[in-house]
């Protein structure tokens, strides 16, 4: 269910192995990309948590038509040696 009044925008993550699209109501554009953030954020940590040494993606925030902004979230995670 959309709320009135509030805008909604379309949050996609995409990297070489997935396409995440989804619609948002946010009150503004900046709450809508710390949404986007978290969320490329919250896939990376599932992933490097799982073995993957690196997660990047390509986070786009669109209102309609219009693309509003593009990010690329990079999440890494190395082993230290024991000295």
């Amino acid at each position: 269910m959309r709320c009135a009044g509030v805008p909604t925008f379309q949050i996609t993550i995409h990297n070489e192995d997935f396409t995440s699209s989804d619609a948002y109501d946010a009150e503004s554009q900046a709450a809508a990309l710390k949404h986007a953030i978290r969320s490329a954020i919250s896939i990376a940590s599932d992933e490097v948590s799982s073995g993957k040494p690196f997660f990047g993606a390509e986070v786009t925030l669109e209102k309609g038509e219009e693309e509003l902004i593009r990010y690329v979230i990079a999440v890494g995670g190395s082993p230290l040696k024991a000295e």
